[in-house]
């Protein structure tokens, strides 16, 4: 045996007979391979993939066949026809079926790994729940597929909510093990009209006489939503058997860096059959903004049905929150919906609470609590609700034209309103009047008509204050305007034009007011009193309130009866003989000058008021002014003549006012009094002649 096994002609027999088996081995392996994948094998498996739904499957003639790692068959430019036809519904570039060396010692069909590249395919979700390829699902027989892979294929997906299409879309299912099959699937998600969506799913598939489970699926799926991203992470237990599927324990979450948007939720039940997807209970919270403003919130929904062309909630509530260094703001919005097609959305119970509280002892404000009902359909929404503002009865009814040009119609009635809590904000405003939401590109075109029983102000009160309010990006106007007003009534307009500054426009016909609280609120001006009638016509162009003086133009009348002219006491001038330090009364009131009537034209030109021939007229003085009034510096500059009101013929004293009319300075107008006069003595004679005249008249004795 030692000289055998050095024997050189030994080897080189085994050699050769070793060569001769390989060869002859190998040659039985391809042999059974083009057995295996023969053309008739090949359509044999073929019809079986295709199903017994009519279909029929064609594919190129450049078949590949090839023996290590395992027996593969691949086939180019494959087509799966629809139904008893043959368009085609399923198109793949490429697949390769690599089958079990099993197969060649059995009859069984096992494909260990079968690759599909680049196919493209149209699914689409029939009314009853099933999918247009779904007999392809159950197709094969007794074949069985170990590893499945899916790369760089394209999806059209078709559901009675819209048509997506998943691209690049890729899918690894692994062998299975006694725990399920191992998933990875990814695809780039896209609609029209909504940025693409990166989305990975994984889990375990178990899959038993028709019955397929995913006891723990987990979705990950990340967007960019108008340069913000937003990821969704999503996990449940999935269950299909039939046309029902089901999601265990549902929990969701969204995060984005829009905002520091932070989503959570949970349902321990939704299932889909039928067409319908059904939510029995679903809870959600959310977080949003920055340390200087804070969003939160929490939505519910009992009892939910969405379908094809209907969707019910029995109920839901969605409460939300806002909280600032110095205010906390809360809305509450309830009730039950139902929508269908051709009806739209609506609800005949819904419920709205609002309140807003802000630090230190301000009274709360936004106080609403309402119910109503509301209906949106092709883009109109309608509602009617009524209930209680600010512990004030209420009610609104509003409609909402969206489309191409928005339009809201509003109608709002209120029993009383008061401005003191929101006064400050008002007033802090100042420097930027006109509301930053009439600029946005999509604003409504507004109409709102206003009736306010009791219309309360720090400065004034409006009854029966009724307006129609009207805006749009070119402008707001308050048309129509009238009120119950100190004593009187009020009609008039309001426009302000969206100009940079603003420009505002002020029409007001009052009549049978009180004069002194309306001149004070209108110009800060107090020094009339009396009842009577104003018309006013004013322009003015600015962001702040002394922009808005200073550019002031316009015309004002005024009529008054029976009033007063405060802060000076015209006789105890003339009785002190021009000696403008008069002391107030006795009682403490200022001094004053009554009178009958006092009439006033005035022209205002760049915040300075124009007058002549203004009259007063009392007992015993008849007055005639002219001068002006500079507003925005408040001071005043009138040239008088007082005459005697029961003497016709006495002569007029002529007297100059200056300054602030809080403290003015009251002179005899020499000048006028002594014009013509050359001599000092003169001069002096008609001084004292005057003042003699006017202080027996004074007493009554002319």
């Amino acid at each position: 045996m030692k000289n055998l096994l050095h024997s050189g002609k030994f080897w080189l027999k085994t050699a050769c007979f070793g060569t001769l088996a390989a060869a002859l081995a190998a040659g039985g392996l391809y042999a059974a391979l083009h057995y295996v994948f023969s053309e008739e094998r090949i359509r044999s498996f073929a019809a079986a993939a295709a199903g017994k739904g009519g279909r029929s499957i064609r594919y190129g003639g450049n078949i590949g066949r090839s023996l290590l790692p395992r027996p593969t068959l691949t086939l180019n430019d494959v087509v799966l026809t629809q139904p008893h036809s043959s368009t085609p519904a399923v198109y793949i570039k490429q697949t390769q079926i690599g089958l079990s060396w099993r197969n060649f010692f059995s009859d069984a069909t096992e494909i260990e790994k079968w690759v599909v590249r680049n196919a493209d395919a149209a699914l689409t979700l029939r009314p009853d729940g099933t999918w247009n390829l779904q007999d392809m699902m159950s197709a094969g027989g007794s074949i069985r597929i170990n590893r499945l892979i899916v790369e760089n294929s394209t999806f059209g997906i078709q559901t009675a909510y819209g048509q997506y299409r998943l691209q690049n879309a890729g899918v690894n299912v692994r062998a299975e093990a006694s725990d399920g099959r191992p998933f990875e699937a990814a695809a780039e998600v896209r609609r029209d009209g909504m940025p693409p969506v990166q989305a990975r799913a994984s889990g375990r598939l178990h899959a038993r006489n028709g019955i397929w489970q995913v006891p723990e699926l987990h979705l990950d799926a990340v967007a960019q939503v108008s340069g913000h991203k937003l990821a969704v992470a999503a996990d449940a237990g999935l269950n299909r058997s039939g046309t029902r599927t089901d999601a265990r324990n549902l929990r969701l979450r969204v995060d984005s860096d829009y905002h520091n948007l932070h989503l959570s939720a949970q349902s321990p039940s939704v299932f889909w059959e039928t067409g319908r997807l059904n939510v029995n209970s679903f809870r959600s919270t959310f977080t949003a903004g920055t340390d200087e403003s804070r969003w939160d919130g929490t939505l519910s929904l009992d009892k939910t049905v969405i379908g094809a062309d209907t969707a019910t909630v029995g109920n839901f509530e969605l409460n939300t929150g806002n909280k600032t260094g110095t205010q906390q703001s809360s809305a509450t919005l309830a009730g039950a919906l139902s929508w269908a097609r051709d009806k739209g959305l609506r609800s005949d119970n819904i419920r709205l609470a609002t309140l807003q509280e802000k630090q230190g002892t301000a009274p709360t404000r936004f106080a609403g609590l309402f119910e109503g009902k509301f209906d949106y359909r092709q883009s109109v929404l309608q509602a009617q609700l009524a209930g209680l503002f600010d512990r004030q009865p209420a009610a609104v009814n509003l409609k909402y034209s969206g489309g191409g040009a928005p339009k809201l119609e509003a109608g709002v009635a209120l029993q009383k309103l008061s401005l003191a809590p929101y006064w400050g904000d008002l007033q802090n405003r100042s420097g930027s009047l006109y509301p930053a939401w009439l600029r946005e590109e999509r604003i409504p075109e507004t109409a709102v008509q206003f009736e306010i029983g009791s219309l309360d102000t720090p400065v004034l009160q409006l009854d029966n204050f009724k307006t129609l309010f009207a805006a749009d990006r070119s402008g707001i106007r308050f048309s129509d305007f009238s009120a119950g007003l100190y004593g009187g009534t009020a009609v008039g307009s309001i426009a302000v034009a969206n100009t940079s500054p603003p420009r505002y426009r002020f029409q007001q016909t009052v009549t049978g007011v009180e004069m002194r609280p309306f001149l004070q609120d209108l110009f800060g001006y107090h020094r009339i009193s009396g009842s009577g009638n104003a018309f006013i016509d004013l322009a003015a162009q600015g962001a702040s309130r002394a922009e808005l003086t200073r550019s002031l133009n316009g015309i004002f009348r005024l009529n008054v009866a029976d009033g007063a002219w405060i802060g000076i006491d015209m006789n105890r001038i003339l009785q002190s003989g021009g000696n403008t330090a008069v002391a107030a009364a006795a009682d403490g009131s200022p001094p004053q000058t009554p009178f009958r009537s006092f009439v006033l034209d005035a022209a205002i030109e760049k915040g300075i008021s124009r007058h002549s021939g203004t009259e007063l007229q009392s007992d015993s003085l008849r007055i005639v002014s002219s001068g002006h009034t500079d507003l925005a510096a408040q001071t005043l500059s009138e040239d008088l003549l007082v005459y005697n009101a029961r003497n016709t013929a006495a002569k007029p004293v002529p007297l100059k006012i200056s300054g602030a009319p809080e403290n003015p300075s009251v002179t005899i107008d020499f000048q006028r009094l002594t014009s013509g006069l050359t001599t000092r003595a003169e001069k002096q004679k008609a001084l004292a002649d005057t003042l003699r005249g006017q202080w027996q008249w004074l007493n009554g004795r002319q």
